[in-house]
């Protein structure tokens, strides 16, 4: 096809229609009278539709001219307000309403006597066209509901019933509407294929006429793990249609299917030119329990599925289809639409999701009328807000038209041109380029791809930077269709990625930052495999990147959670350590917004930071993984991370690893402290506990400044159990914002070797405040346990929820050492007491020890040494003899590690739980071939609890709930949480706990351990 500007090709639609007529004529003097029954002649291929009985269909097969017969797939009608949500009303204000130009509504038909239609015979001032591909003839009036509503949300007017009843437009009010009915009446909602082709064709031959922007198919069926353009049995002439419609400059929007199918989509939206649509909810609500069902049967007998209470904005509905080859989310439940005969009614499904996209390509051609259709398929997909699909980790971004525009802007470079053919084992690669414009040099890449290509293991693919670093991003690996499912085995796959979000390249997209942005980038597709591929055409269908230049926003202006130190950075003895950062919203309505920011050790965070805007939806969590690399684009750099969220709560957590190689990883739990909680000048010191230096171990001390304004501090070490100072004190100035972390801290002041040691933070000079934190190493095996400075306080008595010492899973074995620091100015009597866990073993035993000032009792191996406990865990109570003390406890439970060192977790001890009506939630639960997760709870305070605990995903979602009672100081561990509630393996999981009866309060925890290296983190459960 002829791109748009460009006259259609009259020559070929003249050989199309000379061959097809010659052609049919042969094959009706082959064929036996009457067993042929045309439907259908294409206009822009060599094909036809036919009803045939089988001995017609041996005799057509045996015609020499006759290339494929595929059998006419049958589709039926997708069903199941969002103007603001992907912010049209916002390009309404600016004057873009679609004006100029046209849509084309594939579908039932059209009620165009409705009033938000033209209110009268086609052609009116809004339906300047219509006709009937199904029943032949040009009277396209809707046999159903279906297509009214569709092309209202499209291009529908606004309109106010004198009832009261009103309708807020389409999202392309301005645009006209080519209205196709493609559903026989006597049949409608069932679609044959070869009907909605001749429409594709029917609208591609009016594109001049009425400037179409883009087909709407809010239609489907089948199932399709990837591609679907090359099958052989069902799918080319359709797929034929959508390509000449994609080179016509005619963007297609397809709905992805309703099938609550989360590893494929339906026909003809898995064709490659093909525009995915899936749908959000856009707007929060709540329903009676169980929340929103939706019916698997006309009867309704069968649940499809089930989106639970609290229904959140822009959580992916459970019935929309999805998996790597979808390319955009759109609002859909629970719309209002034109309902054909009548005003107004509820309308959803993935049906209601497309016209939202179809409407916005008329409004992204008004704007940018140069754009070709897979170029603003790119620039939807590189610009909206990213939302992931609890139910397979599949992340796409949300339709955003103000984004779009602003992204087709400096940052953001859209491959010209689209569709280019890859040449197979010339040498030569396929070629696309990019321009961008941005100004200041790279801080990250984000690169989205897509190729179909039978076989991806054939492809080197390579993206090249305007200074000519190249950085290869596939290199003959595997593409996104599964192995061995049926597009597999009809050789169509591709590479639908966007990097690093989807997928990791092969090599790092870091090595372009620090490089200028502006210019002209090359991405090479080439395919260096001498083998054939046959039946199937492979294309670089197209590309974008999107580039970070730094420093987009102001400065840091107040902390309101810092999360101390995070790394991507190098370490001693071969260590190498990373973050990976998680943020859950608790609003069950509302997404939270804030500024992210990372600012480098010993900078001054108002001068030198990093910063990222980031949204996280109600009831959600977002996960960063290894955040300062993949966020910031710092690959040897460690420092403080500051989030400014003006007011919305927030619960974050991270943890920062050794990534170990093959041994696995060794992490450390890093919570995030509120900013008001840092201390300052004259604030009693904070305290680190379970220190040590020696030829075993090693400490550092870290202070972060949360305030924005430079402070002075001293470290102290003590040793513990003499309480005197050890070394000299150190004094140092930390920057606004900024992390100062002094490693081999006892090294450093002079210290010399102590096996109980600690350290006290304070502040001296300065209008600064800060928050402080110890690592204690294992030198062995590079294991580095997190201890946050704390303030000693007066207390009643403490909980140690879980101490250990016992065998566990994957030949682990675990023990517990005890650290009890008295602050206060006389000697401490406490009474240590340990319950067993109420599954395991033991007995209830009680030991009384006494604490001198300022002196830390250690007590290592306290399950065994203390207690005579073997094969047991359970909860450690500390109880002052005197009623209370100023006192403070720690313990690190640890994998003894079988000589290669130890591998252990810092469990803080508390002081009060949560308490009636509570709740409070665990970041942070994986369970895959590389880690599994445990969780506890433990009653704090001596009375009764009823605790529910519910295992939910990334989206909110439950995927399972059980209810446990616990007495005075007992504690429930729950090993492998996942197999505990029959829920299949997952990660970016979360697990929230609820007080639901009882006259105690609870404290809880989880545990995420490493299946191959043994090692744990402890991650306390936080209240929200």
């Amino acid at each position: 096809m002829t791109p748009r500007g460009v006259e259609l090709p009259r020559a070929r639609l003249k050989a199309v229609r000379d061959t097809l007529e010659r052609e049919l004529g042969d094959i009706r003097q082959a064929i036996s009278a009457g067993r042929v029954k045309i439907h259908q002649r294409f206009r822009l291929q060599t094909a036809f539709s036919a009803t045939v009985d089988r001995k017609a269909l041996e005799q057509l097969a045996a015609q020499p001219t006759v290339r494929w017969i595929e059998h006419e797939d049958v589709w039926h009608a997708l069903t199941a307000q969002g103007l603001p949500l992907i912010h049209a009303d916002v390009l309404h204000s600016e004057g873009y309403d679609g004006t100029g130009t046209s849509v084309a509504i594939i579908d039932t038909g059209v009620d165009a006597s409705h009033p938000t239609l033209g209110g009268g015979p086609i052609p009116n001032g809004k339906v300047v066209y219509g006709k009937d591909t199904a029943d032949h003839d040009d009277d396209p009036s809707d046999c159903g509901t279906h297509g009214t509503a569709v092309t209202s949300i499209a291009a529908g007017l606004p309109y106010q019933w004198d009832s009261g009843q009103s309708f807020a437009g389409g999202v392309a009010p301005g645009a006209s509407i080519l209205a196709y009915k493609a559903s026989a009446s006597d049949q409608c909602g069932s679609f044959y294929s070869g009907d909605v082709t001749a429409a594709i064709e029917d609208a591609i031959l009016h594109r001049d006429q009425y400037n179409v922007a883009a087909i709407n198919l809010s239609i489907g069926g089948g199932s399709y793990d990837g591609p679907c353009d090359s099958r052989t049995t069902d799918t080319k002439a359709y797929a034929t249609a959508i390509d000449d419609a994609t080179q016509a400059g005619i963007a297609v929007f397809v709905a992805a299917g309703n099938e609550n199918n989360k590893s494929a989509l339906d026909a003809p939206a898995c064709v490659s030119n093909a525009i995915s649509v899936g749908s959000v909810y856009d707007s929060s609500f709540t329903v009676f329990p169980p929340g929103i069902q939706y019916c698997g049967n006309d009867s309704c007998t069968e649940i499809l599925c089930t989106d639970e209470n609290p229904i959140t904005v822009k959580t992916v509905t459970c019935y929309s289809n999805s998996n790597e080859y979808l390319d955009l989310l759109a609002p859909s439940e629970l719309l209002t639409a034109a309902r054909a005969h009548g005003t107004v009614g509820d309308f959803g499904g993935t049906s209601g999701a497309t016209p939202y996209a179809t409407g916005s390509a008329a409004l992204i051609h008004q704007a940018l009328p140069d754009l070709d259709p897979t170029q603003i398929r790119l620039l939807l997909g590189m610009s909206g807000e990213m939302i992931t699909d609890g139910a397979n980790g599949v992340t796409r971004p949300l339709l955003d038209l103000t984004a779009a525009l602003n992204g087709a802007g400096a940052n953001v470079g859209l491959g010209t041109p689209s569709n280019v053919a890859i040449p197979n084992a010339t040498g030569a690669p396929a070629v696309s380029t990019a321009i961008v414009t941005a100004g200041g040099t790279i801080q990250g890449v984000r690169v989205a791809v897509k190729i179909k290509h039978p076989d991806p293991e054939q492809l080197l693919v390579t993206l090249i930077s305007p200074t000519g670093t190249r950085v290869v991003l596939h290199d003959h690996g595997p593409g996104q269709t599964p192995p061995g499912s049926n597009d597999d085995i009809f050789g169509v796959n591709g590479i639908y990625a966007y990097y690093p979000q989807d997928v990791q390249p092969v090599q790092s997209l870091d090595a372009f930052v620090g490089e200028v942005a502006n210019g002209t980038w090359r991405l090479e597709v080439l395919d260096d495999d001498p083998s054939a591929n046959s039946g199937s055409t492979q294309v670089l269908v197209g590309w974008a990147l999107e580039v970070d230049t730094g420093q987009q926003g102001g400065p840091p202006t107040l902390t309101s959670y810092s999360i101390p130190v995070a790394a991507h950075l190098g370490g001693f003895n071969g260590t190498f350590w990373v973050s990976d950062v998680r943020i859950f919203n608790p609003d069950t309505s509302q997404p939270a917004s804030f500024d992210l920011y990372a600012v480098p050790e010993g900078e001054d965070g108002t001068q030198t930071y990093y910063q990222k805007r980031l949204t996280v939806q109600p009831n959600a969590i977002l996960s960063l993984p290894d955040v300062l690399k993949n966020d910031f684009g710092l690959t040897s750099d460690k420092g403080q991370l500051v989030v400014q969220s003006d007011g919305t709560s927030l619960v974050l957590t991270s943890r920062t690893y050794n990534t170990g190689g093959a041994a696995g990883t060794y992490g450390q739990f890093v919570g995030a402290v509120r900013g008001i909680e840092g201390i300052g000048r004259g604030d009693t010191p904070l305290t680190m506990l379970q220190l040590s230096s020696g030829t075993d171990s090693r400490t550092n001390v870290g202070i972060s400044e949360v305030a924005g304004t430079s402070a002075q501090v001293e470290v102290t070490l003590h040793n513990g159990d003499t309480g005197q100072i050890v070394g000299s004190t150190g004094t140092y100035t930390i920057e606004p914002f900024s992390n100062l972390q002094i490693d081999k801290v006892f090294q450093q002041l002079g210290a010399g070797v102590v096996a109980n040691g600690y350290a006290t933070v304070q502040v001296v000079g300065g209008d600064g405040r800060i928050v402080a934190y110890a690592t204690a190493v294992d030198a062995t095996s590079g294991d580095a346990t997190y201890v946050p400075g704390t303030r000693p306080q007066v207390v009643s008595g403490l909980t140690v929820p879980v101490v250990a010492g016992l065998t566990g899973s994957h030949g682990t074995h675990w023990v517990s050492d005890l650290r009890l620091f008295n602050g206060g100015g006389s000697t401490v009597q406490v009474d240590l007491t340990f319950r067993p866990e109420i599954t395991s073993a033991g007995s209830t035993v009680t030991a009384t020890k006494s604490v001198a000032p300022g002196r830390v009792l250690a007590l290592d191996g306290i399950v065994t040494a203390t207690f005579g406990q073997t094969e047991t865990k359970g909860s450690l109570t500390i109880t002052p003899e005197s009623g209370s003390a100023t006192i403070l406890a720690t313990s690190r439970t640890y994998n003894t590690g079988s000589g290669a060192g130890t591998y252990g977790q810092l469990v803080p001890a508390v002081a009060s739980g949560f308490g009636s009506g509570s709740h409070a939630t665990v970041l942070h639960m994986d369970q895959d071939a590389t880690f599994r997760s445990n969780i506890g709870i433990c009653e704090v305070s001596g009375g009764t609890v009823t605790v529910r605990y519910a295992l939910k995903n990334a989206s909110g979602t439950t995927l399972g709930t059980k209810t446990i009672q616990l007495g005075p100081h007992e504690l429930l561990q729950v090993n492998k949480i996942f197999t505990d509630l029959g829920v299949a393996p997952q990660d970016n999981t979360r697990v929230d706990f609820f007080l639901d009866a009882g006259t105690g309060s609870f404290t809880a925890y989880g545990t995420l351990v490493d299946n191959t290296s043994g090692d744990g983190i402890y991650i306390p459960a936080a209240a929200y």
